[in-house]
Formats: structure tokens, sequence, C-alpha cells
């Protein structure tokens, strides 16, 4: 999951660093929850409980 949001993370950074996206509450949750979204989605995507018989 690391390798997954790690870039993620930094993206956001450095769009707040250099004034692309200000950082309003606004912005703050719709980023969060764009990760959490996408976090949710890998994770489905690479479930292993799952057996192929």
């Amino acid at each position: 999951m690391k390798e997954i949001m790690l870039p993620y993370i930094l993206i956001c950074i450095i769009l707040v660093k250099t004034g692309i996206v200000q950082w309003t509450l606004r912005n703050a949750v719709i980023m969060i929850g764009a990760g959490g979204f996408l976090a949710s989605c890998f994770s489905l995507h690479t479930d292993s409980g799952h057996q192929q018989i």
C-alpha cells in the first residue's frame, strides 16, 4: 500500500507548495477522499484472500 500512496501524497504536496492547488478545507477533503478511494480500489484489486480452484 505504501508504494501506491507515496507518489500520490508527493504529488498532492507539490501541487499545494507550487500554488496550483490552494490548501483549503474543501480541497483537503477532496484530496484525502480521493486518496482513500484509490487506496480502497487498489486494496480490493490486490486482495489475496480469494483462492482460485
